[in-house]
């Protein structure tokens, strides 16, 4: 033993010495290759300015599309069903447009044609309503006084003098083309209807759940808007930034003298970037069309303007359903000389202390790997522990993102399941006891559940709640909830022949859709909501002692299902019966073939 600590000890100290010599001799050569180009830095300060431009665009884009699908979670749960109840929709819409101020408005219409539009205007907000009936095809236009004087109460009314059609705008008919589920789509730059400024809208789409009709919500974004954002993020004393459509319209204005009056920034917006006559970027698209680039999205080079040599990036920005933009930053080799110079600083910098380091490394080689492996274990400690309340495909969108946003599954089977006469036994066992058997079932049914694909998402005393299908999609998700459900009171079954205890179980399940997400800021829980969940409720209350009782619905997915068929399991119709909130509905016993 005392041989392998010597020879760990040995090996451990070589390699730390080999490690400082490597890092020595990458140093050196950085130095000297610092010294004999610019070449690999400029695009290092290139790259690093794109991803500044890249981030301040997705600060600009992601609120938008974060928000869009919150109103789209809520809408698709029915809040939104009355599209003609315009005071409503602004008590709701007005604090919206309040905090995204690069909204200017929003929209929403139905299949039907009609449509509700909140325009942010510069002293009041206004209301867009478009009938599908109304006989001159003419929307009518409300005007409210902001905050403070924000009474609902219009502080005028007036008829529009042009008909119009939300179902022939292209957010409308873009939202109607996306297939993609989550997916916001973006239009290309158009004018739009009432202002006739140009913009682009998000738009998104979903079934209301009450009414059954496709509604259609849209957010525009000004044109302008990008420009002033493009023009006043100054990265060096001399660059120009700017972005541009596929086909090499400006949407995004460089900084220039011209621009500065918002009124002749107007007259540039959606020109060919040659017609802004900038001669450092035309210099600069001239030489991007002479170059050969590989298949990376970012493309960095250099160039000679006047008497400097001036260096350009240009990069994609993807902003989904095959819509992009590009961006790009052109600057002269002036503008980071100094970087350039204090990078060599660095290097020398980091040369000596690396030398003055090489004890202290040394010594606390030892005392690191300690603390190495206990974060190791309070890691895995915190994981399980998230595993223990989050299903884990949201663990990991955590862990990735450090989010993890609602989302709506349309094809879930939701399984309630409660101890029958849970309160006369709670009275009865000690609750030492008590904690104890149900620690024991619920564990058992956890194994049950996730051996069948399924996840168990809350137990409320003796209620249990599991699901299939979400967060992992699972086209079999009906029939292995069931035979979860069959697996447990078999398990029940078992355990009452050897314990003195003895339980029975009532269990309901459902299919359709359902809602999930995480509640909590403080303390992370995964909950589902929606009709889906209720009706399971209701399925489980009309069941009976040591039964699984489904619904119609459940019934036509499971009734051919490979488990069914194997298993030998039956299914006994009951006679309709009346369920509050629901009218009469069809249910099924569900058991094995005796």
């Amino acid at each position: 033993m005392k041989i392998n600590k010597k020879l760990y000890r040995f090996f451990i100290g070589n390699f730390i010495i080999l490690i400082l010599i490597a890092a020595v001799f990458i140093l050196t050569s950085m130095f000297r290759s610092l010294s004999e180009t610019v070449q690999e830095l400029s695009y290092a300060i290139l790259k690093n300015k794109l991803d500044i431009i890249e981030r301040e665009l997705s600060e600009l884009f992601t609120p938008i599309e974060r928000q869009l699908r919150i109103i789209k979670a809520a809408g698709s749960m029915g809040l939104f069903e009355d599209i003609h109840n315009h005071q409503k929709l602004n008590e709701y819409f007005i604090p919206i447009l309040e905090n995204h101020p690069q909204l200017s408005s929003i929209l929403m219409a139905d299949d039907l044609g009609n449509e509700y539009m909140l325009l942010n205007a510069d002293s009041m907000w206004i209301t867009r309503l478009t009938r599908k009936h109304s006989k001159t095809k003419k929307p009518v236009y409300i005007y409210w006084k902001k905050w403070p004087d924000y009474t609902g109460i219009p502080a005028m009314k007036k008829d529009s003098d042009k008909v119009y059609d939300p179902t022939m705008r292209p957010w409308y008919q873009l939202a109607l083309k996306n297939n993609l589920g989550d997916s916001i789509t973006w239009t290309n730059p158009y004018a739009f209807f009432t202002t006739g400024q140009p913009g682009i809208t998000a738009s998104a789409k979903w079934d209301d759940l009450v009414s059954g009709r496709k509604l259609i919500f849209g957010a525009d974004v000004l044109l302008d808007d990008i420009s002033e954002f493009t023009i006043n993020l100054a990265s060096t004393p001399n660059s120009k930034i700017f972005v541009l459509t596929v086909d090499d319209k400006v949407i995004g204005l460089p900084e220039d003298d011209r621009f500065i009056n918002p009124e002749l920034r107007k007259k540039f917006i959606l020109r060919h970037f040659n017609e802004l006559n900038i001669p450092e970027i035309n210099a600069a698209i001239a030489a991007y069309n002479n170059q050969e680039f590989a298949g990376d999205t970012l493309h960095t080079f250099d160039y000679r303007f006047g008497n400097q040599i001036w260096w350009a990036g240009v990069r994609e920005f993807n902003l989904g359903f095959g819509q992009k933009l590009v961006f790009g930053i052109v600057l002269p080799e002036t503008d980071f000389s100094k970087t350039i110079e204090q990078n060599r600083r660095f290097i020398i910098a980091d040369f000596i202390i690396i030398l003055l380091m090489f004890g202290f490394i040394i010594n606390s080689f030892y005392q690191l790997k300690k603390k190495n492996k206990l974060i190791a274990r309070e890691k895995d400690k915190n994981e399980q522990l998230l595993l223990n309340t989050l299903p884990l495909k949201v663990v990991n969108e955590l862990k990735e993102s450090g989010k993890s946003d609602p989302q709506r599954f349309d094809d879930v089977t939701v399984c309630f399941a409660d101890i029958v006469g849970f309160t006369d036994i709670s009275s009865k066992l000690d609750p030492k006891l008590l904690i104890d058997e149900l620690n024991d079932i619920y564990t058992t049914f956890d194994e049950i559940v996730a051996d069948n694909g399924c996840e168990r998402i809350k137990t409320i005393g003796d209620a249990y709640l599991a699901v299939c299908g979400m967060p992992q999609q699972n086209e079999n998700h009906a029939e292995l909830m069931l035979k979860s459900a069959i697996e447990i009171l078999d398990y029940i079954d078992r355990r009452n022949i050897s314990t003195d205890h003895q339980w029975k179980m009532r269990i309901g399940l459902h299919s359709g859709a359902v809602v999930g997400g995480i509640v909590g800021v403080k303390k992370y829980i995964y909950d589902v909501f929606g009709d889906t969940i209720n009706t399971a409720s209701r399925m489980e209350t009309y069941s009976a002692p040591m039964k699984v009782n489904i619904s119609e619905k459940t019934y036509l997915l499971v009734k051919d299902s490979e488990f069914v068929r194997s298993e030998g399991i039956i299914f006994e119709k009951r006679d309709p019966i009346q369920v509050k909130g629901k009218g009469l509905m069809n249910m099924y016993f569900a058991s094995r073939k005796t």
